[in-house]
């Protein structure tokens, strides 16, 4: 049930042979590099077996000199634990996420140990390994049987939870709203959190797979973890760059640093990304992060004298922002013998 290295080709016949289950689970990110035609000759990458194991729409393949390959019910797993730079290596494929692989994805990025951890930790308790890989052995034997897969349901206490959840996302996906910045990927949480229930239930009944209810109290944890991986696929997504608002904020601040502004007006930076964008109020989320950040602050409009329009809004930049930016220009030019001089930008003020 478990594959690591694996063509989409191969996948198929796994999972024809295998019921429709399978599992991909490694500590490393080359099924990202699978994904986007490592073995494939196309500049298209064909990743139609892990769009449709994600949805369960059935699978039917069909080529000369091969049997034909149908897969009703697919379900693949996939679980990763590697590196955050796996994330960028990831955002290099745009097909990825323009046909919503990306959005599938559920992200856990905890901060890095590093520097803070025991070299002299204990081992995991031999009992605790004992109860986690009995737990698995009998989901298995209890949930993953061959046939159609069965049918969980709701009671009515969490159906209502999961109804009110559903309703209070849905609102925050639309235009200004706190979502709208990963709504592809937003829009599939109240689906994913069901799915998670079904998880911790499966989890919990393992000796007992004849329960077919989830309770309110499971549907309720489920929705906690929901709230946990919202920042998650907000700090993931912005590591690959799909954040409009974190791409224009970068852009804002190297302006800044361009021209070496103290300060200045919504007017003027609205001027100087004529073109590039369309209204003055698309400035409101990039310059309330900088503001957040402390790359920035708003300064007290001066008063209008007789007839005219309110003057635009003020900023004063922090002065840190040129300081980090000229130190960086001194370093590139005691440097600039080397043949690739670095370009990492600098660490703002926080």
């Amino acid at each position: 049930m478990l594959v690591d290295d694996c063509t989409q080709e191969k996948l198929v016949s796994v999972l024809q042979n295998n019921h429709g289950r399978v599992a991909i689970m490694s500590a490393e990110g080359g099924i990202f590099s699978m994904m986007a035609g490592r073995y494939s000759r196309s500049d298209f990458p064909n990743i139609d077996v892990f769009l449709k194991g994600y949805s369960g729409d059935s699978i039917h393949v069909d080529r000369v000199k091969r049997p034909s390959e149908t897969v009703h019910d697919p379900a693949v797993t996939i679980v990763l634990t590697a590196q955050p730079e796996v994330l960028r290596e990831l955002a290099l494929t745009g097909a990825l996420r323009e046909r919503g692989l990306v959005a599938r994805f559920l992200f856990s990025l905890p901060a890095s140990r590093v520097g803070s951890r025991k070299v002299d930790a204990p081992a995991v308790p031999s009992q605790w390994l004992d109860w986690y890989r009995n737990t698995v052995q009998s989901m298995l034997v209890g949930w993953a049987t061959p046939g159609p897969a069965g049918v969980l349901h709701l009671v009515p206490d969490a159906r209502q939870r999961w109804l009110e959840y559903a309703g209070w996302i849905e609102p925050r996906l639309a235009e200004g709203g706190d979502l709208e910045t990963v709504r592809d990927w937003a829009s599939k949480l109240p689906g994913q959190v069901a799915r998670i229930a079904g998880l911790l239930h499966a989890a919990q009944y393992h000796q007992s797979p004849s329960s077919w209810q989830i309770t309110g109290e499971t549907m309720a944890a489920a929705i906690r973890i929901g709230d946990y991986l919202v920042e998650h696929a907000r700090a993931a997504l912005s590591t690959m760059g799909f954040d409009p608002v974190e791409k224009e904020t970068r852009r804002i601040l190297a302006w800044v640093r361009r021209t070496g502004a103290e300060g200045f007006s919504v007017r003027d930076l609205f001027t100087a990304f004529k073109g590039h964008l369309r209204r003055v109020d698309e400035l409101t989320a990039p310059l309330t992060l900088l503001e957040e950040r402390y790359y920035i602050r708003p300064l007290s409009p001066l008063p209008v004298i007789g007839p005219g329009r309110p003057r635009s809004p003020l900023y004063e930049v922090s002065p840190l922002v040129h300081k980090d930016s000229n130190a960086s220009k001194k370093e590139r030019q005691s440097r600039s013998t080397e043949i690739r001089p670095t370009m990492a930008p600098s660490p703002g003020p926080n």
